[in-house]
């Protein structure tokens, strides 16, 4: 599915498509898929129910095909329900 909203990026989003591990802060383990990635944040679906728009994760990032996942925060930026049971997460790093 391509971007449907407006673009508000500063940053150009590329296409990188990898799994992703994602926790909401006390929350339980999650399986996702992240769609696009820029300077400022990524794009991902998951057919968990994902963290609240304002909430801030810990996520595991893939690097390449190195065998290294790369752990970040996020904040939730924005949450669309995409269809039954599957979410798209818009989320910003925080540094």
């Amino acid at each position: 599915m391509d971007w449907p909203g407006e673009e508000r990026r500063d940053a150009k989003r590329c296409l990188y498509v990898r799994p992703v591990q994602f926790k909401p802060m006390g929350g339980p383990y999650s399986q996702g898929e992240i769609l696009d990635i820029s300077d400022g944040g990524a794009r991902f679906r998951t057919p968990m129910r994902p963290p609240i728009t304002g909430s801030v994760f810990q996520a595991w990032i893939p690097l390449s095909e190195l065998e290294v996942n790369v752990p970040i925060l996020g904040l939730v930026r924005w949450m669309m329900h995409e269809k039954f049971e599957i979410y798209q997460v818009g989320f910003q790093f925080l540094i």
